[in-house]
Order: C-alpha cells, then sequence, then structure tokens
C-alpha cells in the first residue's frame, strides 16, 4: 500500500512543480515550503534508515532542482520499502533539536505524506491568491486519473 501511496505523492509533487512551472508561479513563501516538503520527506527517510539526511529541515533549493529531488526521494523510498520487512516496528530518533523520540516506521511513513499533502494544501493557496487555479490535488482524483489510463 505504502508503494502506491508514495507513488501518489511523486506524481502529485511532480504534476505541481510542472503547474508552477507552466504558470510561471513564484513566490517566496512557494519556494519555502516546496523545498521543506521534499527536505522533510528525506530527513524522516534517513531517520529510518539511521543515516544523516542530505538536506535540513529548512534548507531552499532552486526550483530547477525540485523535479530531481522530488525523483530522488521516491526512488529512495521505494528501496526502503522494499527492504523493510515489518513496517510496525519501532524506530528511536533524535529530531533536529536533539531530543529523542520513538515511533512505529508505519506511522513515520504516514506522517511524510500528511506532512506533504499539507504543505501542497499551503502552495495551492497561494497559487488561488494569484488567480489560477491548480488542477486538484487528491488522492481519489488521482486513482480516477489512474484508472483512465
Amino acid at each position: 500500500m505504502f508503494h502506491r501511496l508514495y507513488k501518489y505523492n511523486h506524481d502529485t509533487n511532480e504534476k505541481l512543480i510542472h503547474y508552477m512551472d507552466e504558470n510561471a508561479v513564484g513566490h517566496e513563501q512557494i519556494n519555502l515550503w516546496m523545498s521543506h516538503l521534499l527536505n522533510a520527506h528525506f530527513v524522516w527517510l534517513s531517520r529510518l534508515k539511521e543515516e544523516v539526511s542530505p538536506y535540513t529541515v529548512w534548507q531552499q533549493h532552486d526550483r530547477s532542482q525540485w523535479l530531481n529531488i522530488n525523483l530522488q526521494a521516491w526512488e529512495a523510498t521505494q528501496q526502503f520499502l522494499d527492504n523493510t520487512d515489518d513496517l510496525t516496528q519501532t524506530i528511536i530518533y533524535q529530531n533536529t533539536k536533539g531530543s529523542s523520540f520513538q515511533n512505529q516506521i508505519d506511522d513515520i511513513l504516514w506522517h511524510v505524506l500528511n506532512h506533504s499533502t499539507h504543505h501542497r494544501g499551503q502552495i495551492s493557496t497561494i497559487i488561488r491568491q494569484q488567480g489560477l487555479a491548480p488542477e486538484p490535488m487528491d488522492y481519489i482524483f488521482y486513482t480516477r486519473e489512474k484508472m483512465e489510463i
């Protein structure tokens, strides 16, 4: 199931990035949130893999890097899912302030998806404030599009 949901997450990020490029959407807050959305994906995945993230939480990227970072996040997540047998396993990790926490892997995977959806919603609000209407990004619309193919 997570393979499918993370494919949705990747495809929806890509769709949003293409929309913003095609419609010349620009805004400082969009750059901050899109970069953060991608960074947080790597930060959480790195915690799951007990590695150091290649990005910091609020590191900003040039928008020309977004598609590549998004692809890397999806590929790394697919690899993690393919190589992890027990998604209910509890892991211990540290947040960026050094505090220790523990959560199940599947709860962290759900969090990353919800976090991405939250920031895509914020980005969509700014796009609408600029007089544009981004395409629907809800999961159900995604599944309908995939069934039509």
